[in-house]
């Protein structure tokens, strides 16, 4: 494995050192030993959470440790990267390698270090890895798990990896079709668990936006009147449209009555809390100008105004409704670095998520 480095290319760590499975927490305090002896500054090993990095494909790995690594440079943690390979017929069951992540503190004193581990299991080697990582966490550490890729549809599979978890972090930017239901499932199934999804969060800014334009002058009058919305995502990113959906049928006590087919985008007919019928129509857009998809959503009233976003250049949208009419915002994305940052602070406490995650599962009825 090579020597970790962050998006600008400035090294973070040293090389992972190969290690005996059953002799990773001695080797983590050997690393330590010479990390002391080798740097002339003064050393601090620091984990305020346990993250479980776990992915089934090497590429969802790849990206995943770039952003981990990363991370702990606003969250420091002891970093459990699992490559996940159960089709693998050649090489070790399991394999097990470790290395430090270090970086100059906060006025340039103390080296800020974290432990990072990584577990590639083969073949049954994956029946191996769910008391591994029981026994690899830090004690009174809370634990968070990040499923690296599509988002898991298999309770069963994800409860094995979750013994004293508290947060399981998903992304369901590039999910399929039918993933929300199957998503709200296993998030069910996991008690005492909480589900993060970084495109959740990825959207928080549009959420904000969107609700900023019934606060006075203009109020929520127009809210009760709402005619039709209209979003435009791109073909990957169906979920986000179903989620910002969520939220809004949540918020204002809708009901979802029917999906109407269509040949691309989807549609569907609400009914009002006083069963006023509201037509909802997702648009496929060419190309996104957005991580999340999200390029449009258009809110019309039986009296002809409209209110929304449309993405623009960059990170700005351009939004109707607000005083002054049209208008140019910024809106940007954060990167999947800062989300994961969020994820594991308050924001990823979200209950409102779990609502909207309900509310969307029923638009894939």
């Amino acid at each position: 494995m090579a020597e970790s480095k962050s998006p600008a290319g400035t090294p973070l760590g040293g090389m992972s050192i190969a290690v005996d499975v059953g002799g990773i927490e001695k080797e983590l305090a050997s690393l330590w030993r010479n990390q002391s002896a080798e740097k002339s500054q003064a050393l601090t090993r620091a984990c305020s959470w346990n993250f479980i990095v776990f992915a089934n494909d090497e590429a969802a790995f790849k990206s995943a440790k770039g952003y981990a690594d990363v991370m702990v440079r606003s969250v420091p943690t002891r970093s459990i990267l699992v490559l996940n390979q159960p089709w693998a017929t050649t090489g070790k069951a399991v394999e097990a390698f470790v290395s430090a992540n270090c970086h100059i503190g906060a006025g340039g004193g103390k080296l800020l270090c974290t432990e990072e581990i990584n577990i590639e299991s083969r073949g049954k080697g994956a029946e191996h890895v769910p008391s591994l990582l029981r026994a690899l966490v830090v004690p009174d550490v809370p634990t968070a798990l990040w499923w690296a890729g599509n988002p898991p549809d298999n309770a069963t599979a994800v409860r094995l990896l979750l013994s004293g978890v508290e947060r399981l972090i998903v992304d369901t930017s590039n999910a399929g079709d039918g993933s929300l239901a199957k998503l709200a499932n296993v998030g069910g199934l996991l008690d005492g668990v909480t589900l993060v999804d970084l495109n959740w969060l990825r959207t928080a800014t549009l959420r904000s936006l969107l609700a900023s334009l019934f606060e006075p002058p203009v109020g929520p009058a127009p809210l009760w009147d709402i005619a039709r919305v209209q979003l435009g995502v791109s073909s990957s990113s169906m979920p986000a449209a179903k989620l910002m959906l969520g939220w809004l049928i949540s918020r204002l006590k809708w009901t979802v009555q029917e999906r109407i087919p269509r040949g691309a985008g989807a549609s569907w007919r609400m009914l009002s809390r006083d069963e006023r019928p509201i037509g909802v129509d997702v648009e496929v857009v060419p190309n996104s100008v957005r991580a999340s998809g999200l390029d449009r959503l258009v809110i019309e009233t039986t009296d002809g105004s409209r209110f929304g976003f449309t993405a623009s250049e960059g990170s700005s949208v351009q939004v109707e409704g607000s005083p002054g009419g049209v208008r140019t915002f910024s809106a940007a994305e954060p990167p999947t670095e800062q989300l994961l940052v969020a994820a594991l602070g308050a924001r990823g406490r979200d209950r409102l998520y779990g609502v909207a995650l309900h509310r969307a599962m029923e638009l894939e009825r």
